[in-house]
This record gives structure tokens, sequence and C-alpha cells, in this order.
């Protein structure tokens, strides 16, 4: 039976099933593919550092958004950045030229090993020209 909502009550909010795994970062790196299709946007609504000591990747940048449509392609790469300080990514989509698609909207959540530069132990994370934030390099 279906949950009833009363008059006056807000419905309770649809979620969105993530369509990428974090286990295969490679999946999101430029491609041979790539250079036939267009680039477009993508909307983050999270950029967060996870940080596991010990781990083979210690530190992963995890970007939570939406493209939009299933027909499009996540690519997350680095991009060179102006300081020893800065981990800088750049997060697009690519699409088939005249592919046509139904516009919805597709959830997504990547997690991206990010690499130490120089031995700075205090970094600022950039995605897209934009600072997320500031960690600390686990020991």
């Amino acid at each position: 039976m279906a949950d009833s909502i009363k008059s006056g009550e807000t419905p309770p909010a649809k979620t969105m099933t993530p369509i990428y795994a974090a286990s295969s970062p490679e999946a999101y790196q430029v491609g041979p593919g790539d250079a036939g299709m267009m680039e477009d946007k993508v909307y983050l609504d999270s950029v967060q550092v996870q940080i596991t000591p010990g781990m083979p990747d210690p530190v992963l940048a995890v970007l939570a958004g939406s493209l939009p449509t299933a027909c499009h392609l996540l690519r997350v790469v680095p991009v060179s950045s102006v300081s020893q300080d800065q981990v800088a990514l750049k997060a697009y989509s690519l699409i088939q030229k005249d592919q046509v698609c139904i516009q919805q909207i597709q959830a997504f959540t990547v997690a991206i090993p990010l690499q130490q530069k120089g031995g700075v132990k205090t970094c600022h994370l950039i995605v897209n020209g934009k600072e997320y934030l500031t960690f600390e390099w686990p020991e």
C-alpha cells in the first residue's frame, strides 16, 4: 500500500541512484574516442576529500553531482596548478555530436585519487577553477 500524504505535508524527496562507482577512476580519464565528442558541463553538488592512511591511494577527491543526460560521459582530469599547495581537477561531460537523448539528469558519485606534490602538507582542492576545501596530507 502506498504512503498517503496529507494536505499541507511535503512529499518525501526522491533519491537518484548514482551511475558511477568509485572503484574505477581511470574510466573518467580522457579516452581515445573523446576527440570526436562535444564537451559539455557537469553540475557539482558536493566536493569532499576522503583520507584513508595506509591505502595505496590515501587521499581521494569525492565528487557528487549530475550529468545533463544519461548519454553524457563523465570526465575528471588533473590540470596544472600555479602552486605546489594546490590540486586542481577539471570535471566535464562528453556527448556524441548530434546524439538524441532524453533530457533526464543523471546522478554520479566518483572518487578520484589525488597525488601529493613536493611534500607539501596543507593543500587546496580546486575543481573547475573553484577552490572547495583545504586538507592535510596524511603522514
